[in-house]
């Protein structure tokens, strides 16, 4: 086995990464940490390198995939402590493997922090209001939407040339295309076949019914993984109609939330682009 990984899929979070992590572990060198998001670099540090290992039960892979979002929520507001397990993932990172290779995909940041909102909302952990809730500076929203303050940390540890960047919009318009850049960057062959169907996981709230329904099931890994039971047993044809039952679309931004985000994310994301020559707002 490849290990330690690799390969990361360090984000962002609510920018496809679920989608990508399952057309990148298609290919058979590529295995994908179980979970998808072990979290070791944060949350999970103090279980060993030997836990860390097993979650990566193929023994045959070339290339062992960590795609924990969690890496790339740096704490930035100036009250974050030392001892915060999102402090100091790179240096943790670059202990366990020197060469590793870092695939970040980049959502525009105004409709990042607006989906990353309603996530938390969708798991009971959110009730304020959007401009409220993103005005506290010490939630995570902002954080994960400043690529530049993000990948900075990195780059004290790691050349610029070990990240791949895509965009969030390419991988739904056109995810061959990223899912053949990805591959190419990780050395790979990038003819192996790849069903590009994909998971998508849509920004939604929960109808009456939804709610209900998590209520009975509290627990998130379940729901998920009641709601892929579900999917492969529904025919195709009436899918949306059982999905109408429990999920409803989230409500459009607000003009003024929009121009609040835009007016915050102007400078950090020119100092992106001119770091990266990557326009985030195109994303």
């Amino acid at each position: 086995m490849a290990f330690p990984p690799e390969a990361f899929l360090i984000g962002a979070q609510k920018a496809g990464t679920t989608s990508l992590a399952y057309l990148l572990e298609q290919h058979p060198k590529i295995a994908l940490s179980e979970p998808k998001e072990p979290d070791y670099f944060t949350r999970y540090y103090s279980r060993g390198i030997d836990w860390y290992r097993s979650c990566f039960p193929d023994p045959n892979a070339s290339i062992c995939l960590d795609a924990s979002t969690s890496y790339t929520m740096l704490p930035l507001h100036e009250h974050v402590r030392a001892t915060d397990p999102l402090v100091g993932v790179p240096e943790r990172m670059y202990k366990c493997n020197p060469d590793a290779r870092f695939i970040y995909i980049l959502r525009n940041p105004v409709l990042r922090t607006y989906s990353s909102y309603w996530h938390s909302v969708r798991n009971g952990e959110e009730s304020r209001p959007f401009r409220e809730a993103i005005s506290d500076t010490e939630e995570c929203y902002i954080w994960a939407s400043d690529y530049c303050a993000q990948i900075e940390n990195y780059l004290q540890h790691y050349p610029l040339e070990s990240f791949c960047f895509l965009s969030f919009k390419e991988l739904i318009t056109n995810p061959s295309a990223v899912t053949k850049k990805c591959f190419e960057f990780l050395g790979v062959d990038a003819s192996v076949k790849i069903d590009m169907r994909g998971k998508v996981n849509p920004s939604y709230t929960y109808t009456a019914f939804g709610k209900l329904i998590t209520k009975i099931v509290p627990s998130q890994s379940t729901l998920r993984s009641l709601f892929a039971l579900a999917r492969a047993l529904i025919p195709d044809n009436l899918e949306a109609s059982v999905r109408g039952l429990i999920t409803n679309p989230i409500a459009k931004m607000e003009a003024s939330d929009q121009a609040y985000l835009e007016d915050y994310f102007r400078d950090r994301n020119k100092a992106f682009e001119k770091l990266t020559g990557i326009c985030v707002d195109e994303c």
